[in-house]
């Protein structure tokens, strides 16, 4: 039995057998051509671009056919890479020049490409999954690509791989996923968007899965905790049965509950909103009958690409979730990257690093980024419901900054008579034990805090959250976590202003009495927990929560915490 962590992208629990492919990326067999193969190798390139082209069509046309173009256009990337005036001239020069055979010429320029791009960029986001892709896909058709063997396939099992491409999730029937493990991806990859288009329990980013596990071993996938357990253990697979019934009733349960508000027993109203990673998936806020977006996370513009997203492309993404979420809020958050993943266009060298230079701190190093970003943000205000906030704030002088920065680019637009929200409501990311300590001070400039506990939690520990040697003391209930968050709602409400969490604590339906208890106003939650969380509110009153709350600040392991939390859990269900 061992226990593995990566990225929860799709939530679900899932136990069942594992079928593993894509153990190693294709490398072809470099071969010499003479004169006379070398107009049958170009034709076999020519063809393989065609074919690539074709299937990529046919997925496009596929996935808006079943899911809206609001999926299919994340894909067009493929095509633009495919008209690229590097790739296909380049491995035809080589073919000529060298006299080398289609698929290794082919293979040796795509291989170049996504050197460079790892080099300047720094992630491996969804761009360097395009690559990889239109590179299987090639080579498939230039004689060399690995296959999902259909018939191979037997029941329902957890397709287990290096990454999982659209051609993929198309070519296996539904019926046949049971859920999806890979070593690479993200929570924008398109195998965490089509997954949760899907429904289909998916865990990514865990390193070299597709060599850890084989055909033979069970598993038991937790998609929401983004945990695996391999080969369970036979006290395992029995608490597995006794959560699978369990959400099998929430589930049930839930249906019914959807077009309910949040709102507990003896009638607090709580604002139920939502996260969202890309604009694909603002159309399930309404979908799940939340109140709005809650944090509308924009890095996804920027680290696909090679060059900066301009003015113009930023207005109509953020004009486009606001339509969509109309006339529900959403909440914009700035700019959160680390310099190490703009190397490519800001002619840097920094090191990646969660302490490093990014966030609120990039922004007002390249001003110019940020204020191209604060326009869009404001034009797009004319809808009336956007909130911006920015993140990572740990001092006076960075809010004052900001807020300096958005003040003059209004001026800027006002003097080009361009329409925005002149009543714009401007919050701050509570997320760092300094902006916890002058919580009081930073309430004075804005009109919300969002406390984001997934930084919070790791620079109040000290530890790396994604970090296997010291993922276990990463704790959300740790006494400090639990004050701090408390002393965070005093000082705000203090001050007149409203205060909402949109950390993975705020999707956890355990921890929801507590929160309920601090007087939380807003709670942003995954869009996959909003029903969950929703049918904790209902079930409560705001004296039982306010209760839970003070016995459990007066506890100091999270151990009995966590143990009280569940045990009261039960009284409320």
């Amino acid at each position: 039995m061992k226990r593995l962590r990566g990225i929860g992208v799709s939530s679900g629990l899932i136990m069942g057998g594992v079928y593993v492919f894509g153990k190693e990326r294709i490398k072809p067999r470099k071969r010499k051509i003479s004169r006379k193969e070398l107009k049958k190798e170009l034709a076999i390139l020519k063809y393989a671009e065609e074919e690539t082209r074709r299937e990529m069509l046919s997925i496009i046309s596929k996935i808006e056919k079943d899911f809206g173009e609001r999926f299919s256009s994340i894909f067009n990337i493929h095509l633009a890479l495919l008209d690229d005036p590097i790739l296909i001239p380049y491995a035809r020069k080589k073919i000529e020049e060298e006299g080398i055979n289609a698929s290794y010429a082919f293979w040796e320029v795509i291989e170049k490409i996504i050197e460079n791009f790892s080099f300047h960029s720094g992630q491996m986001g969804r761009m360097m999954e395009v690559l990889h892709d239109i590179s299987s896909k090639m080579l498939h058709y230039l004689g060399e690509r690995e296959q999902i063997r259909l018939e191979d396939i037997e029941g329902k099992v957890i397709i287990v791989g290096k990454n999982f491409t659209p051609q993929d999730t198309l070519q296996i029937p539904k019926e046949k996923i049971a859920g999806i493990v890979c070593s690479m991806g993200t929570q924008t990859s398109h195998a965490a968007i089509l997954a949760r288009a899907l429904r289909i329990p998916a865990i990514l980013g865990i390193p070299d899965i597709e060599n850890i596990l084989s055909s033979t071993d069970i598993i038991i996938l937790d998609g929401r905790t983004g945990k695996i357990i391999i080969n369970p253990t036979k006290k395992e697979r029995e608490l597995y049965a006794r959560r699978k019934k369990e959400e099998e009733l929430e589930v049930y349960h839930k249906e019914g509950l959807t077009r309910l508000p949040a709102k507990t027993k003896d009638g607090h109203r709580v604002n139920l909103v939502a996260n969202i990673e890309i604009p694909e998936e603002a159309y399930l806020i309404k979908k799940e009958n939340a109140d709005g977006i809650g944090l509308f996370r924009t890095e996804f513009l920027f680290i696909e690409r090679i060059d900066l997203p301009d003015e113009n492309e930023q207005t109509k993404v953020y004009l486009d979730v606001a339509e969509a979420a109309h006339p529900h809020p959403v909440t914009i958050r700035t700019l959160d990257i680390g310099e190490g993943k703009l190397v490519s266009f800001l002619k840097t060298e920094e090191v990646e690093s969660s302490f490093g230079m990014r966030a609120i701190r990039l922004c007002l190093k390249y001003k110019e980024v940020f204020k191209t970003q604060l326009r869009a943000i404001l034009r797009a205000s004319v809808k009336g419901n956007i909130k911006v906030m920015f993140p990572m704030i740990t001092s006076i002088d960075e809010l004052k900054e900001a807020i300096s920065i958005l003040s003059l680019t209004k001026d800027e637009l006002k003097k080009k008579g361009i329409p925005f929200d002149r009543d714009l409501e401007v919050g701050t990311m509570i997320e760092t034990p300094a902006s916890v300590f002058i919580a009081d001070i930073l309430a004075e400039m804005v009109d919300f805090f969002s406390i984001g506990t997934n930084d919070l939690i790791q620079y109040t520990l000290v530890v790396d959250r994604i970090n296997p040697k010291t993922a276990y003391l990463y704790e959300p209930l740790h006494p400090s976590i639990l004050r701090s968050i408390k002393n965070v709602v005093e000082a705000a409400h203090k001050k007149g202003i409203w205060v909402s969490m949109c950390g993975e604590m705020a999707s956890e339906p355990l921890y929801t009495p507590f929160l309920l208890g601090l007087g939380i106003d807003e709670l942003s939650v995954n869009w996959d927990a909003v029903s969950s969380v929703r049918n904790v509110i209902r079930k409560i009153t705001m004296e039982k929560a306010s209760k839970i709350r003070d016995k459990v600040l007066s506890l100091n392991s999270p151990k009995e915490i966590r143990s009280f939390l569940k045990l009261q859990m039960k009284t409320i269900y």
